[in-house]
């Protein structure tokens, strides 16, 4: 797990792994345990639609203070329309 000392590289080096691993025990999962997988992130996104946009308002409030166009911008905006579309 990542910790507030790790430099930016490390924590995204650390969850690509942890994805990877994870990746690998989905490919292992049955039909049904990778649908109840599928169904508790579609609840995890749902519970935490806030806080989701709350972090996303301050990704898109540093790279507008870095210079970044409208276009990256809008791409890196997550909507409610993003959100419900994911579950």
């Amino acid at each position: 797990m990542s910790t507030p000392h790790q430099s930016i590289d490390q924590q995204i080096a650390e969850i690509g792994q942890r994805a990877r691993a994870a990746s690998r025990e989905m490919a292992k999962a049955g039909t049904r345990q990778k649908n109840e997988a599928l169904t508790r992130l579609a609840e995890l996104i749902k519970a935490n639609r806030a806080r989701l946009k709350s972090a996303n308002q301050t990704d898109l409030d540093r790279a507008r203070a870095a210079g970044h166009d409208a276009a990256f911008i809008d791409r890196l905006t997550l909507s409610d329309k993003a959100i419900d579309a994911m579950v």
